[in-house]
């Protein structure tokens, strides 16, 4: 539990120097990432230092195609996999869209309400368990309400920030493909 408090927090540190763009921007990047080296411990290892899978135009080279490889090879669950495509999503509108870049526009409620809806179990223990000091007392109804209290942006990186940093100190648990010969 401290080695998931003490990634959380560097994240969280990390996140802070962001603007609300660079942030989304930076998420999926960590997430991104995180799922190659997972996938990675999964696989066996590359022919070459170059590893053809990931490489420029490696077939796994994109964050659709490792989202849907995590998934095919069983490291990830069918929820993971949809927020993780809601985060490229938005991590796409940020980086070609200069209109929408701010956690308090409706694109990024939208996006935000999706993912915790599809994780609504998450995030009622965030919601109960992981309130602030400044918002302890406070009953919050549902997703949005503790959302709008705590705000979007640190709701979305406190979400995101917890699953990045689970990741990191559970990658031992995936379990590497042996050879059939």
């Amino acid at each position: 539990m401290q080695d998931l408090i003490k990634e959380l927090e560097k994240i969280t540190g990390e996140l802070a120097k962001e603007s609300d763009r660079g942030s989304v921007l930076v998420i999926g990047s960590w997430v991104e990432s995180v799922l190659e080296d997972q996938i990675k411990i999964r696989l066996l290892g590359a022919l070459n230092k170059k590893d053809e899978l990931f490489s420029n135009h490696g077939i796994a080279s994109t964050f659709d195609a490792k989202i849907i490889l995590a998934f095919r090879l069983g490291i990830i669950k069918k929820k993971e996999h949809d927020i993780y495509n809601l985060l490229r999503k938005l991590r796409n509108k940020c980086a070609h869209e200069i209109t929408e870049k701010e956690y308090d526009s409706n694109l990024f409620h939208s996006y935000i309400l999706n993912i915790a809806d599809i994780t609504s179990e998450l995030w009622e223990i965030i919601r109960t368990k992981l309130v602030p000091v400044h918002l302890k007392g406070q009953v919050f109804e549902s997703n949005k309400d503790y959302a709008e209290a705590l705000g979007w942006r640190q709701a979305f990186e406190l979400f995101f920030g917890l699953i990045i940093s689970h990741k990191l100190v559970t990658k031992d648990r995936v379990i590497p493909l042996k050879p059939l010969y």
